[in-house]
């Protein structure tokens, strides 16, 4: 009736494997479904992260859940804290931290951080482009020194503390190497997704707002420090050269950020003056200063470079936006139609007046099948030949079919009939497959997912997960009712095979030897499960007595 019984009581796991849950596979963490669709497939993944790499983390675990999320947001925070240190450095390598007593206390905070980060960092998992999960410690590290991040990381955390009274150029240079942590935005980017699914923000026109509003306010705030520390470098190289009272002499009042009083002015005003220029450089939203350029002869290099990045900027802008748009309707397309057959259900349901437990199960089935991403799958498959399709069905089943021992020694012409004419079906938690004590024209096989076995009497026997099947014994035996009872416990994909084409891949010459045994062992199951039923109804005889 039944094969594939695997089950693990909770006194089985290893106390040691008990304590690690957080850092293996869970089955709570959002991205598994990407990689794992059933419980058999998750319980795999977890005895071979124990078993044989117990000193990394599964960036599939409950921890790189959280992990995530906190990662994005204190790159976020190193690369405002790190360029805002970067513009407003007081160029004295006797004492880098003058007046920024508070910069210094928060620096030496988030360096710490920073590169506590980059050790957890190797020993983290990583998914590869096949959906397959790495969690070799040495490619860990290998793919973290090509990729950079380790000496970004630690080049851009040096404590401006461990300089102090170092060479000047070497000052400039290792304070520089703070802006390694740009690196870090492509990192930005990769978490954005996880986050918003910790956070639970689903709206597509939310995350677009929230993910648009910060890449503009970390742009033009780069823009913003990067502008002044330039300046502040430019002023200390050449006050250097030349004979500081000279040279100040020189450039006072010549242009706003090389000017003496500018420079001494408070962090806050320097700041919110350069920002707002970058503000209008970047989103071309004024253009008050090339009027007022063009009336002075000493800023005619200021108002040629503003026209031209005038004209340049609204160029550039223009073509930002449509390929943003393109990207962004290109990639949400999917989602986008998936969403408005969601909304189009719910209104259904909600005229309906549907219960609420109802609802629920069918907008698990809708994104169980469709994994949020709606695509028309007749219409995709009935422009096809039939010689693709039976290729297609083939690739899909192939693999789970010749996992499963029946259809372990048929032949390949055999095998793709079956392959060409087995149905698909989902079935949601609770949902009845087959009864006992009914007649069945079908049996099935489990791709992913867990179902509970019954007898008769509603006890529960076993369960049945990936690669298993059951119901055959209905197509064996003429006249013969089903001997269990079978429910869904997950949602479970599976395949159904009817007994016309069971018969024909079985009954003939070529397989008769096949179908002999395939009938011995039903037997051998129903045998079973007949003892099985006899005993629970004696003990249950003796209960009534004892009482």
């Amino acid at each position: 009736m039944f094969s594939g019984i695997s089950e693990k009581m909770p006194s089985d796991i290893n106390p040691r494997n008990r304590n690690l849950e957080c850092f293996t596979i869970s089955k709570t963490n959002p991205l598994t479904i990407n990689y794992f669709r059933s419980h058999v497939a998750i319980d795999n993944e977890k005895e071979r992260h124990l078993e044989n790499f117990p000193y990394t983390i599964h960036p599939l675990s409950k921890f790189c859940e959280y992990y995530s999320a906190y990662c994005f947001f204190l790159y976020v925070t190193l690369i405002v804290l790190k360029s805002y240190d970067f513009a407003f450095t007081r160029i004295k390598c006797e004492d880098p931290y003058s007046k920024n007593i508070g910069i210094l206390a928060t620096g030496i905070t988030f360096d710490c951080l920073a590169i506590l980060n980059m050790i957890l960092q190797c020993f983290i998992g990583y998914a590869q482009k096949d959906l397959n999960i790495e969690l070799s410690l040495q490619k860990i590290l290998l793919r973290n020194f090509l990729s950079g991040h380790i000496f970004c990381d630690l080049f851009s955390s040096i404590p401006r503390i461990a300089m102090i009274r170092t060479h000047t150029y070497t000052f400039f240079i290792l304070n520089t190497m703070q802006l390694l942590k740009l690196r870090r935005i492509t990192s930005i980017v990769r978490l954005i997704r996880p986050t918003f699914q910790l956070l639970k923000i689903k709206s597509p026109v939310k995350k677009f707002v929230i993910v648009f509003f910060l890449f503009v306010f970390m742009l033009i705030h780069l823009m913003t420090c990067i502008f002044l520390g330039i300046a502040r470098y430019r002023f200390k190289i050449m006050s250097m050269m030349y004979n500081s009272t000279t040279f100040l002499k020189r450039i006072t009042g010549r242009g706003t950020f090389a000017n003496v009083t500018f420079l001494e002015r408070s962090n806050l005003i320097q700041y919110l003056v350069a920002w707002f220029k970058n503000v209008q450089n970047v989103m071309l939203i004024n253009t008050s200063d090339i009027k007022s350029a063009s009336r002075s002869i000493i800023n005619m290099e200021e108002q040629i470079v503003s026209i031209i990045n005038y004209l340049v900027g609204k160029l550039l802008v223009c073509v930002i936006w449509i390929v943003m748009l393109y990207v962004f309707a290109a990639k949400w397309q999917l989602r986008t139609k998936f969403e408005e057959i969601m909304t189009e259900l719910n209104k259904y349901m909600l005229s309906k007046q549907f219960p609420l437990e109802l609802k629920s199960r069918i907008i698990t089935y809708y994104e169980y099948k469709y994994q949020k991403l709606f695509f028309n799958e007749f219409v995709t498959t009935s422009l096809l030949s039939e010689t693709l399709k039976k290729e297609i069905d083939v690739f899909l089943c192939k693999s789970l079919i010749q996992e499963i021992s029946i259809f372990s020694q048929v032949s390949a012409k055999h095998l793709k009939h079956i392959i060409s004419n087995l149905v698909p079906r989902i079935y949601l938690p609770g949902d009845l497959i087959i009864q006992a004590g009914t007649y069945g024209d079908c049996m099935y096989i489990i791709e992913s997912g867990t179902v509970a076995v019954f007898s008769p009497s509603g006890k529960e026997m076993c369960h049945l997960y990936d690669n298993a099947y059951f119901g055959e014994v209905s197509l064996l035996f003429k006249k013969k009712k089903r001997s269990a009872t079978v429910v869904a416990i997950e949602v479970s994909r599976m395949y159904e095979l009817n007994k016309k084409e069971f018969n024909r891949c079985f009954k003939n010459k070529t397989n008769k030897k096949i179908y002999m045994s395939i009938i011995k062992l039903a037997e051998r199951r129903l045998k079973e499960t007949s003892v099985s039923e006899l005993q629970m109804k004696e003990a249950k005889i003796l209960a009534e007595l004892k009482a």
